[in-house]
């Protein structure tokens, strides 16, 4: 049942609600006056974030086996066993990654979490990227809350999901706590338009100090589960200020040493599973923090596996083996799809990626962002479960016509985006000249240059098509055609007729 917030926005909370949660509040604060010996000041978060799909282990370009759901249950399960007071929180982007979350769409990560005792996950932009019918059918299996602040249905006039959750199981810890979640106004630009039709989201800032609002002195421990990235987790804490914790997500930063921002702390635990996080908080009677210890605990090959989630990854893992396993080609060198490297500058990958879409469609010029591209492929044989480790997005293939003036405005764009943004495009048919500042000096199309007045024919994902990453250029292309094709389609089908890869020609992006 979704509760009604964002009629306290307009200051219409019903009374009864508000009246029944001061008496469980009451209730609550009884417990501890009677049972002194329980009482305590001291709380352990338990903590992960992105683990973007990554339920199996996997290895890293060292050769090193790290993550997996099943070590990670080990490591709570004695985390819990250690502490008497313990949440265990995920801040978001269960979803898109291996090809176990291309399969079953978030059905076994959710499983595995619900085993695990999970007691609670904020919405990642990644949650819709199989659409909002998917995100209900995963928050109806859960049995645990997904839950966030800002995301708003305003046909219907309330949130998404649940805004927060209370923690009344924490019978020996002698302060209320509230945990809420926040999710990134960039939602609409970080998957697919058509999967957040219908929904706003709204100011992570306003929607806090509302809450805070509404709160008042009713819970003295505030946690913020923010899947916002780390620059917005501290601009947060430092507008609002009466957060005690910001546990985040989105930017994939292993913070080992908490963020400080006034007295608020703010952790992230990576990405992929590569690390759970556990701090330590000692408060005073008011509800101060007085200290904190944090950690982060790297899951690799030292960790035991919980039987009971090996046991639920291994049904998944068994149905999508042998199709995974299927080779489909051989390269002759590592194709680079490294987070960092594909959002900020041309790889052989992004090169190849746009290659294949231009050749599959017979278009002049084609584009990729670098948010599409979330793996290396290994010179050797490359298996169909390579490439959509690479690819995992459903991302059909849209050809359109751009005159050269917009060809400018999106390379434009692609030259100005923030340094690791998902948003910078790999491309092929043609060649751009810039300076350190992105002013574009110069762009050739099939060696001969740009006329900006001409038409030229242009493939895109259709997650650019319809304005992803804040490319509304595309969204004025004209003559649209749907290929139905997805990425990782004409990937598999290219990799099956040449039958071995080459490195493609690169230089097509120069800054001087």
């Amino acid at each position: 049942m979704r509760s009604n917030f964002y009629k306290v926005l307009s200051f219409h909370r019903k009374k009864g609600v508000m009246e029944l949660r001061r008496l469980a509040c009451l209730l609550f604060a009884l417990v501890i006056l009677v049972s002194p010996a329980l009482a305590s000041r001291d709380l352990t978060i338990v903590y992960i974030n992105d683990t973007h799909g990554y339920v199996e282990t996997f290895t890293d370009f060292e050769g090193n086996s790290l993550g997996g759901f099943a070590r990670i249950a080990t490591v709570v399960t004695e985390l819990m066993e250690e502490h008497e007071n313990v949440l265990f929180l995920h801040a978001g982007d269960l979803l898109t990654g291996p090809p176990m979350s291309r399969a079953f769409h978030g059905k076994v990560d959710v499983e595995c979490l619900s085993v695990m005792g999970l007691d609670g996950c904020t919405l990642g932009n990644h949650e819709f990227d199989f659409g909002q019918e998917n995100l209900r059918e995963l928050i109806a299996l859960a049995e645990f809350p997904f839950f966030s602040a800002n995301v708003y249905i305003p046909e219907e006039e309330h949130t998404f999901t649940e805004e927060w959750f209370i923690t009344p199981q924490l019978a020996d810890f002698d302060l209320p706590v509230v945990v809420y979640g926040l999710t990134t106004e960039e939602t609409p630009e970080a998957t697919h338009p058509h999967n957040v039709e219908g929904l706003e989201f709204l100011s992570p800032t306003a929607v806090s100090c509302k809450l805070l609002e509404y709160w008042e002195e009713e819970y003295p421990v505030v946690i913020a589960l923010a899947h916002m990235g780390r620059s917005v987790d501290g601009q947060l804490a430092l507008e609002v200020g009466e957060i005690d914790l910001i546990v985040g997500g989105h930017s994939h930063d292993a913070i080992f040493e908490p963020d400080k921002f006034g007295d608020c702390p703010v952790v992230s635990a990576g990405c992929h599973g590569h690390y759970v996080g556990v701090i330590e908080l000692t408060f005073d009677q008011e509800g101060r923090i007085e200290e904190y210890d944090n950690e982060l605990i790297s899951i690799d090959d030292g960790v035991a596996e919980d039987a009971v989630v090996a046991a639920i990854i291994k049904g998944y893992s068994d149905q999508i083996a042998e199709y995974n396993a299927t080779v489909v080609g051989n390269s002759e060198v590592e194709f680079d799809g490294i987070r960092e490297h594909v959002r900020s500058r041309e790889t052989n990958l992004g090169d190849l990626a746009a290659d294949i879409m231009r050749i599959k469609t017979g278009t002049n010029v084609a584009f990729i962002n670098g948010g599409a591209i979330r793996d290396s492929l290994p010179a050797g044989p490359i298996t169909i479960g390579d490439l959509l480790k690479a690819f995992p997005f459903e991302n059909y293939i849209v050809t359109m016509e751009l005159y050269g003036e917009q060809i400018v405005e999106a390379l434009s764009t692609s030259l100005t985006v923030n340094m690791g943004e998902g948003g910078f495009l790999q491309m092929s048919g043609l060649t751009v000249v810039a300076d350190s500042g992105g002013n574009i000096r110069g762009v050739t199309v099939g060696g001969e240059p740009l006329d900006e007045a001409a038409l030229y024919s242009v493939a895109v994902p259709d997650f650019l098509a319809a304005g992803g990453d804040g490319y509304t250029v595309f969204t004025q292309g004209l003559d649209w055609v749907d290929t139905g094709y997805l990425v990782n389609d004409y990937f598999i089908e290219y990799m099956q007729e040449v039958g071995q890869l080459t490195e493609p020609e690169g230089d097509r992006i120069i800054i001087e």
